[in-house]
């Protein structure tokens, strides 16, 4: 990935996941979200245009959780100018991901944290900015948000800390963050 004045490029393929309600659609729905979203990366960066600004973020995920892909389709869900455009491009991505075998499905992405996760991420932040401020280092190497969030997945699911939080990180922060985890009762 790459940085320019603090901004995360986005790899097209993944950019579907940023979308916030992409959790909840089908694993078909979101072979459709995918490769659409893709396109819009894509196609946003050549024009030099904000993504919302191609097709919106609503639309997309609603064209990805309807059950046919057709030109009706498209007209109704999207805005008069953005189905002028880009309807064609779509509606061909849709029937494409339709036609992916089961196999070549995304997986469904995690859905979003709880309100208890949410305060237990705050407290493992909070832990590594501290230790942060006492090493002098920046805080993104400790506590990145996405990096917790996968602790948190990853101790609930396995009973262990994810492999980024095994090496020299683990004598850090990742003892504290195991202890945290095991008092939140994950």
């Amino acid at each position: 990935m790459s940085h320019r004045l603090g901004f995360t490029l986005v790899e097209p393929e993944q950019a579907y996941l940023n979308l916030r309600k992409a959790w909840r659609g089908d694993r078909r729905g979101l072979a459709r979200l995918r490769a659409m979203c893709a396109w819009r990366e894509r196609y946003a960066r050549e024009k030099d245009l904000p993504r919302g600004h191609v097709v919106k973020d609503e639309q997309l995920i609603e064209l990805a959780a309807q059950r046919s892909a057709d030109h009706d389709t498209i007209v109704r869900v999207l805005d008069p100018p953005a189905a002028r455009r880009h309807g064609k491009e779509l509606l061909g991505l849709m029937v494409s991901a339709d036609a992916l075998p089961d196999d070549a499905l995304p997986a469904a992405p995690d859905p979003p944290l709880t309100a208890t996760d949410s305060r237990t991420l705050k407290e493992l932040k909070a832990i590594g900015a501290e230790r942060a401020r006492s090493l002098d280092i920046a805080e993104e190497l400790l506590s990145r948000r996405r990096d917790l969030e996968k602790c948190l997945r990853c101790a609930r699911s396995l009973g262990r800390l994810p492999d980024n939080f095994q090496g020299w990180r683990r004598a850090l922060v990742g003892d504290a963050f195991a202890a945290k985890l095991m008092s939140a009762n994950l």
